[in-house]
């Protein structure tokens, strides 16, 4: 397919955003996906550095917008391995979120980075744990598709057991 025939089915930027009913997100945050029921972020995240690393476009931008709702700072998103070694090598991060398999290169190398600066993160992948190699497997991990709640829940459960800074 020629990429102009891809563009032909990329919706206008100023089309509304789809929301599906169910209870996975896409498109805008509701209330009670990171927002109060006036639009105000709910207490707990807001002003995380956050590293965002997902090959998969449209997870990539799902992601992004799920944490800026929460009033995290995103770094990222990175579908590469090596800009995602150095942003975390030269950026200050509270936290992350880890698809594995990086259009083949495995992220493996940035979660030992991570975990030796003592950076919590959860990795977002469609592995099982026992997919993963023997040492990774105590590290957080969601299922994809990516359910902002469950995401909401394991930063709120890292704050909880002091793993994230009290911000205010």
């Amino acid at each position: 397919m020629a990429s102009e025939d891809c563009l032909s089915s990329v919706p206008a930027l100023n089309a509304p955003l789809p929301v599906c009913s169910g209870p996975r997100m896409s498109g805008p945050l509701q209330p009670g996906d990171g927002l109060d029921t006036e639009g105000r972020e709910k207490p707990g995240l807001q002003g995380l550095q956050i590293l965002v690393v997902e090959d998969e476009f449209l997870l990539a931008l799902e992601v992004e917008a799920t944490l800026i709702g929460f009033g995290c700072a995103v770094v990222g998103p990175f579908a590469k391995l090596a800009k995602a070694m150095h942003a975390a090598r030269g950026t200050p991060l509270d936290s992350a979120v880890l698809d594995i398999n990086l259009n083949g290169e495995m992220v493996y190398p940035l979660a030992e980075l991570l975990d030796t600066q003592g950076v919590p993160f959860v990795f977002l992948t469609g592995y099982v744990a026992s997919d993963l190699p023997e040492r990774f497997r105590r590290f957080r991990r969601l299922q994809k598709p990516l359910y902002p709640q469950a995401l909401r829940g394991v930063f709120l459960d890292m704050r909880r057991a002091g793993e994230l800074p009290r911000l205010t």
